[in-house]
């Protein structure tokens, strides 16, 4: 259990990065330069747009699977905890008074 929750912690690590890198990007894409040579402007432009685009499709897949990863994991969890409990039939059976 304990692999699955670093592995579920550094997939969340790596889309908080994902996230910053575009604010980021973003935000240079907005700032001045290039203002001088248009023909930079528009490649820039078309760039930030494909890059958006391809941002927002891994966003509308992975946002889903990360959804299903928790309850998934929940579920594992419980089930640990669950056979973790001592079931045996001396636990289990009521004392006779």
């Amino acid at each position: 259990m304990p692999r699955i929750d670093a592995a579920a912690k550094k997939a969340k690590k790596r889309a908080e990065d994902m996230k910053a890198r575009a604010g980021v990007f973003q935000a240079m894409g907005e700032g001045p330069g290039g203002g001088e040579q248009p023909e930079i402007r528009k490649l820039a432009e078309e760039r930030k747009a494909k890059l958006q685009a391809t941002f927002g499709s891994i966003k509308s897949f992975m946002e889903p699977a990360r959804d299903q990863f928790n309850t998934w994991l929940v579920d594992l969890k419980d089930l640990q905890k669950y056979l973790s409990n001592d079931l045996t039939v001396a636990v289990l059976t009521p004392p006779r008074s």
